[in-house]
């Protein structure tokens, strides 16, 4: 039997932001998947059981691959007297789509590394503190500025989607009682409740805050059709909407996850570990689809040089 050669990465915990655009999902029959940005690098990991394996990248013109410094080349030989698990390094050079093989000395493929070098996307968004007549979240700008800080990181690292914050608006007030929890409903033909959601935009459109990309507003507790929510993003629009956490890291999960929704990320076959997943579990983890999605460069196949 032939020996198995895998590429793996070990992901790290949920919440964390390191996240770096790896996709290899356990017992998931898909190729491996690594995002690299125009002019970074990854590095990336190969399973050996011994011997000798050729690491060759498919086209020099989407990427080059090293070993322990050496300089970046088309092809890399890897050897493991025991089975072991071998670093390399995956440098982009152009936007565009390209696959790595594993080769075993007879030049057979063993496994496969899909690889996607992406330009960088640049969205700008607003940052907002919501108020009513009574009440306003209890989330301080400077607590904010911080949780992005948070958000930014986990998109540029993974999808090379750089947020960058335009304006803090200490207070968007709306003149009226919103309630607690905030119910962000349609309301149906015969209520007399109003609709929060034409009211937002309503007053982000009056003091001109729409043609940002995204504006992220702080708010208390938020209820909707299944009850409580730590986010929403209204209409799948640019408005997204999350509720001040004890747990920082929580509330920046809640803002990656609408922010997703903004970009036209949905729930659907979503695992619980992974940031879009909508059954309770916080994560930072993007998939290849989340990825290929909020970033749409790095997608046309690269040719073989």
């Amino acid at each position: 039997m032939a020996p198995t050669v895998l590429f793996r990465k070990d992901l790290p915990p949920l919440l964390s932001t390191e996240h770096d655009g790896a996709d290899t999902r356990v017992g998931v029959d898909i190729d491996a998947y690594q995002m690299v940005p125009v002019n970074g690098s990854r590095p990336f990991n190969v399973r050996i059981p011994g011997g000798a394996i050729r690491i060759e990248v498919f086209s020099t013109l989407g990427a080059e691959i090293s070993i322990d410094g050496s300089p970046p080349a088309k092809s890399q030989i890897l050897k493991s007297a025991a089975g072991s698990e071998q670093t390399f390094t995956i440098h982009g050079r152009s936007e565009g789509r390209t696959v790595i093989f594993a080769l075993d000395e007879n030049g057979i493929i063993r496994d496969r590394l899909i690889m996607s070098v992406k330009n960088e996307r640049p969205l700008t968004y607003n940052l907002h503190r919501l108020g009513d007549s009574l009440r306003e979240t209890r989330r301080t700008m400077d607590q904010l500025r911080s949780i992005m800080r948070t958000v930014e990181r986990v998109y540029l690292l993974q999808a090379n989607v750089r947020l960058t914050r335009r304006n803090d608006v200490n207070m968007l007030r709306i003149k009226k009682n919103l309630d607690d929890p905030i119910d962000v409903r349609e309301p149906g033909i015969t209520s007399a409740r109003a609709n929060f959601r034409e009211e937002l935009k309503a007053r982000l459109g009056t003091l001109g805050f729409l043609a940002e990309n995204l504006n992220l507003i702080s708010s208390w507790r938020l209820t909707g059709v299944d009850g409580s929510l730590a986010g929403f993003t209204p209409d799948v629009g640019t408005i997204c909407i999350c509720e001040a956490k004890d747990d920082p890291l929580v509330e920046a999960s809640a803002y990656a996850h609408e922010i997703g929704h903004a970009l036209r990320l949905q729930h659907k076959d979503h695992a619980v570990q992974e940031l879009m997943n909508d059954r309770g579990k916080d994560s930072f983890r993007m998939t290849k689809g989340d990825i290929d999605t909020v970033n749409t460069s790095g997608s046309k196949p690269l040719p073989q040089q």
